[in-house]
């Protein structure tokens, strides 16, 4: 007989959820490996703001 039997065995959802998040990790890990190796960068380009959109100064605290 097998060290561990024929017992019952019960297998929790959180465990299951943290398998799927390594396994997840682990293929991006191994995407962004193969990135560098190829030399491969990502940009993460932001939209300019506030062209056109600026305040004035105040002439003073008058209303």
């Amino acid at each position: 007989m097998l060290a561990h039997g024929v017992r019952p065995r019960v297998v929790g959802r959180q465990r299951q959820m943290r398998i799927a998040e390594a396994l997840q990790h682990h293929r991006e890990v191994a995407g962004r490996a193969v990135e560098v190796l190829l030399g491969v960068t990502r940009v993460n380009a932001e939209v300019a703001r506030g062209v056109g959109h600026q305040l004035t100064k105040a002439n003073g605290a008058r209303m």
